[in-house]
């Protein structure tokens, strides 16, 4: 008889998860098995069905291992970390420099290698096959993630840690060789769905393969054809009939709540639609519920269910701004590789993005509705991350500008995801905002870029003078605090915000000094622009 991965669907999974053996789900999916499958089903089948509460915990702990990811993944101190690498030597001395010397020594911390027990077991557990070390974000993430090595990435190559940059990068090529894609992150329970498509940005190698997995069309996929005359945006979109259990199974009793008594199509569309989300880096976003979008529900995106909101998500409805805008880019470094062919699909990507997500109105790129041809007018980070992917027009980039001012995204700590998810700033969207508005050749752009980098740095620094941690967000209107909601309890560590923070003193670091000796009256930095 073929048994299924217990990790991945069946049985023991759903038993395991209904009975909340673990508070975080994740927990008993990056578990190791003791004994070989076979020996774990045999003993299964051993137990009265259903097993008590009693049978299962004792099951669970004569075959899985005590603490997620045992006998994975090994500490790893990558060779090429320096404790003096030569940004350092560029910071001012003092704060700055402490600060960034102490941020640069969390990569070995959070250095970590496949262990020889488990390449010789794969079997018993949920890892994905690695041939170098990988930098994790931290904490309940024990795994490195797609989207996210892009800005470990950078900050690893602002100090000279280019060999571990070159294997974090190695691995998700390797990634796209045996699967087609890169995974949402590197457990076999992420096989169903990947992340914003970074891997372009990473390396310039043929990446041929990974940009045809986004751009297939047809039902299910990636690339919406919008009219007959071939444009084509994207979207998040997933193939899911069961809650993340089984397609992946990190989130099976918070899907099981959100689709409980809902027709089995509805139920599969729910689990669809979360895993989708999933699938955008933004799990969970208000910027994907179904208010605005016409579906069950209204008032601030809320669903038909205010005790389950999630059910009114409708990401594959959505053409994202940000996507769009990394695949443009995308587009636009395959050039390089692929001269005459990229630039014709960047110029049809660039030309689709303005006639369907640009509004001279508001000055900003919108997500589209792609069903019904319709912009949705809530404000994002993500609204601006065009000016990340490549340069516009001189009128266009100046609306844009003008319009980040006047979004009311713009605080004291950082910029806000969005005004419906406040008031969280993700790392990741700093670095693209500060990136593209210096970029811009428009009036206030250069300012505006290092105003935002300043606050970011500002807000970092203050939480790790007080707390010794680098979070994964933070609140936007209170520096140095932590972000907050969703489905875990936010970590710290944390991969991302220490690449981020570092990139940016790398370009920022003397202007970041002088905020800091500034007299206090001038140190504080008020929020710009009113939400308009």
């Amino acid at each position: 008889m073929c048994r299924p991965d217990p990790f991945l669907s069946g049985p023991i999974l759903a038993a395991v998860q209904a009975a909340s053996i673990f508070p975080d789900c994740k927990t008993f999916v990056d578990l190791s098995l003791l004994v070989p499958p076979a020996e774990c089903w045999r003993r299964w089948e051993e137990l009265s069905q259903p097993p008590s509460e009693e049978q299962l915990r004792r099951f669970v702990a004569s075959v899985f291992s005590a603490e997620p990811g045992e006998g994975q993944l090994e500490p790893w101190w990558p060779e090429d970390h320096q404790p003096a690498p030569a940004l350092l030597s560029r910071l001012p001395a003092g704060a700055v420099r402490e600060w960034a010397s102490a941020v640069n020594g969390l990569w070995p911390l959070l250095g970590r290698r496949l262990s020889a027990e488990a390449a010789r077991r794969p079997d018993r557990h949920t890892l994905l096959e690695l041939s170098h070390g990988v930098i994790v974000p931290g904490g309940r993430f024990r795994e490195a993630y797609y989207w996210d090595s892009y800005w470990v990435v950078l900050g690893l190559l602002a100090v000279d840690m280019d060999a571990t940059a070159r294997g974090l990068v190695s691995n998700l090529l390797e990634c796209v060789a045996r699967h087609g894609f890169v995974p949402n992150g590197l457990r076999k329970y992420y096989l169903n769905r990947s992340q914003p498509p970074l891997l372009t940005q990473m390396a310039l190698p043929a990446l041929d393969a990974e940009y045809g997995w986004w751009m297939r069309t047809g039902d299910g996929r990636s690339a919406v054809r919008l009219e007959a005359d071939g444009a084509l945006l994207n979207r998040y979109v997933v193939a899911a009939s069961a809650p993340r259990p089984a397609e992946p199974p990190e989130s099976w009793r918070e899907d099981e709540a959100t689709a409980a008594g809902l027709p089995p199509a509805a139920q599969a569309r729910a689990w669809s639609e979360l895993a989708a989300c999933a699938e955008s880096g933004w799990d969970f976003s208000s910027r994907f519920l179904g208010g605005e979008l016409g579906g069950e529900g209204g008032g601030e995106g809320c669903g038909k269910a205010e005790e389950e909101p999630l059910r009114s998500l409708r990401t594959a409805a959505v053409l994202p701004v940000e996507l769009n805008a990394i695949l443009l880019r995308n587009e636009l470094t395959l050039q390089r590789l692929h001269a005459r062919l990229a630039l014709l699909l960047a110029r049809q990507a660039g030309e689709a993005m303005d006639e369907w997500m640009w509004s001279g109105e508001t000055g900003r790129w919108h997500d589209v509705e792609w069903e019904g041809r319709g912009q949705l007018q809530q404000v994002s980070a993500a609204s601006f991350t065009p000016l990340w992917a490549c340069q516009h027009s001189a009128e266009r980039e100046a609306a844009a500008v003008q319009s980040l001012r006047r979004s009311g995204l713009v605080q004291e700590g950082g910029v806000a995801t969005t005004l419906w998810d406040w008031p969280n700033a993700w790392p990741p969207l700093q670095q693209m905002l500060v990136e593209g508005l210096a970029g811009c050749e428009a009036d206030g752009a250069a300012e505006l870029a290092e105003d935002l980098a300043l606050r970011w740095l500002r807000s970092n620094h203050r939480g790790w003078a007080r707390d010794g941690v680098m979070r994964e967000k933070y609140d936007a209107t209170r520096p140095g605090e932590s972000g907050g909601g969703g489905e875990y309890t936010p970590q710290v560590g944390f991969g991302w915000t220490n690449g981020v923070a570092l990139w940016l003193l790398e370009r920022y670091g003397d202007s970041f000094a002088r905020s800091l000796t500034a007299p206090a009256s001038s140190e504080k930095c008020t929020a710009i622009g009113d939400g308009g």
